[in-house]
């Protein structure tokens, strides 16, 4: 079932990212979720976040301040890794 799938790799890679130190659109009633993840990144940083997404082949968007990213049926595990060691370059851009 691919909501299932969806959910089950938001699951996993929701805690990890807010562990980080970035803002992370809270969705607090799960029948609410879709597999869409919204986090804020430092405004300032701009061109380099830009550039760790693409050195990690992550396809997002990118308006207002936040990046927006969602999974589907053709991500796995391995990408909930990808995405994780993206954000924690992104969250070290704030030191």
């Amino acid at each position: 079932h691919i909501e299932k799938h969806v959910l089950s790799l938001e699951e996993e890679l929701r805690p990890q990212i807010e562990s980080l130190p970035l803002k992370v659109q809270r969705i607090p009633d799960r029948k609410n979720r879709s597999g869409i993840i919204c986090v804020y990144y430092p405004a300032e940083a701009e061109k380099a976040v830009v550039e760790i997404l693409k050195e990690h082949k992550i396809h997002s968007t990118m308006r207002g301040g936040y990046i927006r990213m969602g999974f589907h049926l053709y991500n796995n595990q391995k990408h909930v890794e990808e995405v994780i060691h993206a954000f924690k370059r992104i969250a070290d851009l704030r030191l």
